[in-house]
């Protein structure tokens, strides 16, 4: 018993010494790894510690000239942390130069040591860090720890815009600007004068507007340039406009206006058009350059003519005139540039090029047919003619003679007396050409343009429609044929009935040019920044009046040649009969004003500005950032 007791000792102890070896294992790895631990740790904590300090010394030298661009990097670099004085002392590299997100290659290529022009720079900081448990077989039993960073100045970034003179919409405007908006639209608008005038009074954030417009077209977020190539309708780009809005006020008069507008855009379907018709924006902005503001209203309005303009539809207006037999036509033959915004270093360098900002109005063409009520006023004007030529038609019907009789008849504004007024305003335009950011010093100049028009009255067809097909075929100007004013026919002269101008008439017509008024350099002191409202000014155009109704005043007479063949004393009388029948201008101009007054006076206050068009002047708007901030680029 007493041997086996023994054995049984013996085994227990073996089994304590194998236990004691085995903690004692456990407790020695458990070791090891804490203090691998704390070595690693300690990489982490220093290079955390170098990229602080390359990152400070990047953004120290981004942001002064290039030849403090070393020193005021090093000495940010010494400032917050840098340790040259060591046995194994940091090493610093320093490289100033350009940085360009425009170059070819990655991000990595995007920066040149030495390149102009300076706004950047690279620091790269090594620093020997020791293992403090660990033994390595190299580098005095440590590792190098390396951080590097870009900075680089943000570029300047000016943005030009046009906007509607249009500043506000009473209850009688607004039926014309639903007339306008159905004709764009090809779909029946309804809103009130509250609702337009809170679409005017309305900002979006421009960057707002295309994120909401990436969800709507499927486009990767921030690929404003892929944005601006990528097919669209005006429902989706209204759509993402009313997303915008909804977001800033989920009620209210403009949310239900827009939301008419998107309903009467999404019924018609519409042809494909994309942002950069409307938007230029250099390549390479950063998104800060992008948050501007601009009105709701001028976004809906350039868009709806931008979708007309890449149509081949013509707007047909139902303008509330209170005329019988008016037609009125529209076409928007070049859409506007909303607005452009880049970097005005690019631009000034060649202001037509491929980094220009530039902007403009629509060129609008408008067509206006109409059956002129002359009647009871030609009675009392035929009278008079007849009249004063007595004496002369009386010896011109001796003359004629023969069997059967013939006699000339003349006619005054034979009916139906049938007027087209074409109107073709072309585009206002701005384009930055030079620009400053000196300290107390800060200006932006363009060249600013006037919207050339043109307003020409006489006859483009026998009916409205031939009339529409000549003015909206081509983009040049219509010929526009006078109106006969004075019909001097013959009966019997060809037969038993009257030949009409068989001696010959009058025809009357309007050919009225409003030349565009060049202001070069056209000067903005100050202009805000982008984030803030832009400041507006306007360029006044040259000898245009307040109403194109008196333009009616400039009516040429023409001599429309005769049909017949008049013998030489006939041919001499005649000329004695259309002397007399010239002073007719002053009273067909009049009463041809009486009807073109109620119909060119509403076209130019209202239908030309909610168009974004003035013939008196171009609102331009500018706004400005100057290269201050300097931000961490890589």
């Amino acid at each position: 018993m007493q041997s086996f007791a023994k054995g049984l000792s013996r085994l227990r102890t073996r089994r304590q010494s194998g236990s004691v070896a085995m903690l004692g294992a456990l407790w020695l790895m458990i070791a090891v790894i804490c203090l691998a631990t704390i070595d690693i740790g300690n990489m982490f904590w220093q290079k955390r510690e170098l990229q602080k300090i390359a990152d400070l010394a990047a953004l120290g030298g981004a942001a002064t000239v290039v030849s403090a661009c070393q020193d005021n990097a090093r000495s940010s670099a010494r400032q917050n942390g840098l340790n040259e004085a060591a046995l194994d002392g940091d090493a610093l590299v320093v490289e100033c130069g350009s940085w360009s997100p425009r170059r070819a290659g990655g991000a990595t290529d995007y920066f040149v040591a030495g390149g102009t022009p300076f706004n950047a720079s690279r620091v790269t900081v090594t620093r020997g860090v020791p293992y403090f448990f660990l033994l390595s077989a190299g580098q005095a039993q440590g590792r190098l720890v390396v951080a590097s960073a870009t900075a680089a100045r943000k570029p300047p970034a000016a943005a030009l815009s046009v906007r509607s003179t249009l500043l506000s919409v009473d209850s009688s405007q607004s039926p014309l600007l639903d007339a306008l908006f159905s004709g764009l639209l090809q779909s029946s608008v309804k809103i009130d004068a509250v609702g337009w005038q809170g679409l005017l009074d309305t900002r979006v954030s421009l960057l707002q507007f295309l994120d909401a417009l990436a969800v709507q077209l499927n486009v990767a977020a921030g690929d404003y340039d892929g944005l601006l190539k990528a097919d669209a309708r005006v429902g989706s780009v209204l759509t993402a406009l009313l997303g915008v809005v909804r977001q800033q006020q989920t009620a209210g008069v403009v949310v239900d206006a827009l939301q008419k507008l998107v309903q009467a855009a999404v019924s018609v379907g519409g042809v494909p058009l994309t942002l950069g018709q409307l938007l230029k924006l250099q390549t390479g902005l950063p998104a800060s350059a992008l948050d501007l503001g601009l009105r709701a209203f001028d976004l809906v309005q350039a868009v709806a003519q931008l979708g007309n303009a890449n149509s081949a539809a013509v707007a047909a207006l139902d303008l509330p005139l209170g005329l019988v037999g008016i037609s009125v036509k529209l076409k928007v033959i070049e859409p506007p540039q909303l607005s452009a915004i880049g970097d005005p270093s690019l631009a000034k360098q060649n202001p037509t090029g491929e980094h220009a900002i530039f902007v403009r109005t629509a060129q609008v063409r408008t067509l206006i047919s109409a059956e002129v009520p002359l009647a009871s006023a030609v009675t009392g004007l035929v009278n008079g003619v007849l009249v004063l030529l007595s004496p002369v038609l009386t010896t011109v019907n001796l003359l004629l003679g023969g069997i059967p009789p013939k006699w000339m008849d003349i006619q005054v504004l034979p009916p139906p007396v049938r007027l087209d007024i074409a109107l073709d305003v072309g585009s206002g335009s701005a384009r930055l050409t030079d620009y400053s950011c000196q300290a107390g010093n800060k200006w932006l100049h363009t060249r600013s343009t006037t919207a050339v028009s043109n307003l020409r009255i006489g006859r483009m067809g026998n009916t409205p429609a031939d009339a529409a097909k000549a003015a909206f075929s081509s983009k040049v100007y219509p010929i526009v044929q006078p109106l006969v004013v004075a019909d001097v026919g013959c009966l019997g002269c060809n037969g038993a009935g009257r030949t009409p101008l068989y001696f010959g008439g009058l025809g009357a017509s309007v050919d009225s040019p409003v030349g565009e008024n060049i202001v070069d350099p056209h000067v903005f002191v100050n202009p805000p920044r982008l984030e803030q409202a832009p400041l507006y000014q306007s360029v006044a155009a040259k000898n245009i009046v307040g109403s194109l109704a008196p333009t009616v005043g400039q009516i040429q007479l023409t001599r429309i040649p005769a049909t017949g063949s008049p013998n030489g004393l006939l041919t001499a009388l005649l000329g004695t009969v259309f002397d007399l029948l010239g002073g007719l201008s002053g009273a067909v101009a009049a009463l041809i004003g009486q009807v073109l007054s109620p119909l060119l006076d509403p076209l130019v206050n209202v239908l030309l500005k909610v168009l974004g068009i003035d013939l008196a002047t171009t609102d331009v708007g500018v706004q400005l950032n100057c290269a201050a901030d300097v931000q961490l680029v890589f």
